[in-house]
């Protein structure tokens, strides 16, 4: 196959079967390309015999993947921050020009947020694909963003961003933020929030403190991660509000596939938080990581299920191989939800968080975005 005159594939010797072959290739035009010549050669000895067929000739474009967290629909109570983060992965590097967008009547029309940005892509050797992550971020929420979309959208030029044609948007059409009035500050705090698999069912434990009034604990339930119901309500114990106090709930419904859980905090008025989301799955692996919130900031989240509990040492190393943060952990068996605070002062970058619990050790890449 050539491409504008050059040798650019060759599909190899194709054996006859009787069979019809598909051969492809992937290739990158250049910068303000908008059309090429691909020449068709059969390099086969020639004889009698040798006749030869093509069909179905196909040409796509290769687009780049855009995945949203937390959620394609995230829940926050009015007045608190918001932090969207969009982790973009496309087979070339050329991906690199982005714009967050935001938009007041359902998708219909969309204004520019934040600054356009040019962001450069890692390798990411596990799946063989380059990626990067962006974020926004409101400093504040009001009850008037209730249903506002948000979405990115990307481009290989500055120019390219502006022209619907040249441009790559994802297809779910972005982000619904939902914003509730959730009145005061709430003095109840979560210190704790993990699930374990017992007999096939799920049990989720968690402890609190701050209890300075009667507080309901929601249990909320999602085969999605988008999507929870309230399945049931515990009710929070008296006593004063330095104390602490544990809780537990077992789901009544067997444990087949993959499940998240989380809680809502409310008071008598509905003011209320919600906890983070705890995925769960019938067969746990020994010790590994659930999920890891990839990029961080101020505080990098990261969830590990265990076989067994003890005592767990995570360690952040930057890309000189130096320990810039160290924690240990009481890991309890099943999902622990476990967090490296004041990791904001770091240099923005990619770092190496590892965890070993009982001579076991496992690694996650982490990037650190912005001070």
């Amino acid at each position: 196959f050539q491409i504008d005159g050059e040798d650019y594939y060759t599909s190899g010797n194709i054996a006859y079967t009787g069979l019809w072959v598909k051969k492809g290739f992937v290739f990158k035009t250049r910068a303000g390309q908008t059309s090429m010549r691909v020449t068709i050669r059969n390099n086969a000895p020639g004889g009698g015999g040798n006749d030869w067929a093509i069909d179905d000739i196909g040409v796509a474009t290769c687009l780049p993947n855009m995945k949203y967290s937390p959620t394609l629909t995230p829940t926050v109570c009015a007045g608190s921050p918001l932090k969207l983060t969009d982790t973009i992965r496309s087979y070339f590097n050329n991906y690199r020009f982005h714009q967050w967008q935001t938009s007041i009547d359902g998708g219909t029309t969309w204004t520019n947020v934040g600054p356009l940005r040019d962001s450069t892509a890692h390798w990411n050797s596990e799946l063989n694909v380059w990626e990067y992550w962006s974020s926004y971020i409101s400093s504040s929420t009001t009850v008037a963003d209730n249903g506002r979309k948000f979405r990115m959208i990307l481009a290989t030029s500055v120019g390219n961003l502006s022209d619907e044609s040249c441009r790559s948007v994802d297809p779910m059409n972005g982000v619904t933020l939902s914003v509730n009035d959730c009145g005061g500050v709430l003095a109840a705090k979560l210190l704790s929030f993990n699930g374990a698999v017992r007999s096939g069912k799920t049990v989720l434990k968690w402890t609190a403190t701050g209890e300075d009034e009667p507080i309901y604990y929601d249990v909320q339930k999602s085969y999605d991660g988008s999507n929870f119901t309230t399945i049931a309500t515990v009710n929070s114990y008296t006593g004063s509000a330095g104390d602490q106090h544990s809780y537990s709930y077992t789901d009544p419904e067997g444990l087949n596939r993959k499940t998240y859980y989380r809680l809502n905090l409310r008071t008598e008025d509905n003011r209320g938080i919600y906890s983070r989301i705890l995925q769960m799955t019938a067969q746990p692996a020994a010790f590994a990581f659930v999920s890891v919130v990839n990029p961080f900031h101020r505080e990098l989240y990261f969830d590990i299920s265990a076989e067994k509990g003890g005592i767990a040492k995570a360690d952040l190393i930057d890309n000189l191989g130096k320990t810039v943060r160290r924690r240990s952990f009481d890991i309890r068996e099943g999902v622990n939800q476990l967090s490296m605070d004041d990791t904001n002062v770091l240099p923005t970058g990619i770092y190496i968080l590892r965890v070993e619990l009982s001579g076991m050790v496992i690694y996650k890449r982490v990037m650190k975005q912005g001070r």
